[in-house]
């Protein structure tokens, strides 16, 4: 039996880790390797994507994608984790921003800003996480960094509480954002509720719970649930290599245009291609540089 390789979009629960909800599709799907695409905290819910067996090998070219938040947001207090589960370090509740003064202070947030990661954060600093040294006391923050928001919209506002959504680039922490947003109110702002909405290629509509996967499972089902890697990177192009080359392919060797099944398929100015074989199995990948093929990952 192949190994099963693809990625399974996964509506991850509150109150679990990242690291527990791919603990749990590693035994659900009986795989040795999984891997998800960006960090979700316990307090956060909403997608995450799980990449499966050779489907990991990918994580770096689905990463940098887009992503959207719908988060809550409650004015008036403001924690050292810049969310509802840290410690209060000040509250003022003699400021409350009209509906007009939020909507501007959150335009002024679009774009790329430098801001305070959070301290409890997956954050590495000199190779341990961040929120290991903040547990202990070690660290007020981690740092700063430069965050690309895209934009931010106010859904809902009823103080002390209000409702945006958030288009932004890899690395921003909506918690920082947030905490941004109510040090230029003066009342101070914590995240209290997150969703990720959105994750380039992923989004809520072609996502699965537990309960779902528990079902397909118990149907015999669960491999509807898999999405092939080729759907998401659909810009790369597939080529299919001779069976005569494929066990030279296995070892290593770097094939020619002769030991693809149709020349005509091959184009060079294609930046990355899955090799397949007869069958439609992905072999190998490559990426062309100077017109020239190189391959990236081999799959026996």
């Amino acid at each position: 039996m192949s190994e099963i390789s693809g990625i399974v979009n996964y509506y991850k629960e509150k109150d679990i880790s990242s690291f527990q909800a791919v603990s749990y599709i590693r035994r659900l799907y009986g795989v040795k390797k999984a891997g998800h695409i960006g960090t979700l905290d316990p307090l956060a819910e909403g997608i995450l994507p799980i990449c499966l067996g050779s489907a990991t090998k990918f994580v770096q070219y689905l990463m940098s994608r887009e992503k959207s938040y719908i988060a809550e947001m409650q004015l008036g207090i403001k924690t050292d984790s810049f969310d509802t589960t840290g410690n209060v370090l000040s509250s003022n509740d003699d400021i409350i921003p009209t509906n007009e003064r939020l909507v501007e202070v959150l335009d002024c947030m679009c774009g790329k800003q430098t801001l305070t990661v959070p301290s409890f954060s997956a954050k590495k600093i000199d190779g341990v996480r961040a929120y290991k040294l903040a547990r202990k006391g070690l660290i007020e923050d981690a740092g700063v960094a430069v965050m690309d928001i895209e934009s931010i919209k106010l859904l809902d506002y009823n103080y002390p509480f209000s409702t945006i959504e958030v288009e932004c680039g890899k690395g921003t922490y909506i918690r920082s954002i947030i905490d941004s947003v109510g040090d230029t109110l003066g009342s101070y702002a914590v995240m209290s509720k997150l969703i990720r909405s959105k994750n380039g290629y992923f989004n809520i509509s072609n996502s699965i719970s537990r309960d779902q996967l528990e079902l397909l499972n118990k149907e015999g089902r669960l491999s509807k649930s898999i999405i092939d890697i080729r759907d998401v990177l659909n810009s790369w192009k597939r080529v299919k290599i001779t069976d005569n080359f494929l066990p030279k392919l296995k070892n290593g060797a770097t094939p020619s245009t002769v030991d693809f099944v149709s020349i005509d398929t091959i184009d060079l100015t294609d930046d990355n291609l899955f090799i397949e074989d007869s069958l439609g199995v992905i072999v190998a990948t490559a990426t062309v540089i100077n017109n020239r093929l190189k391959l990236i990952n081999v799959f026996n």
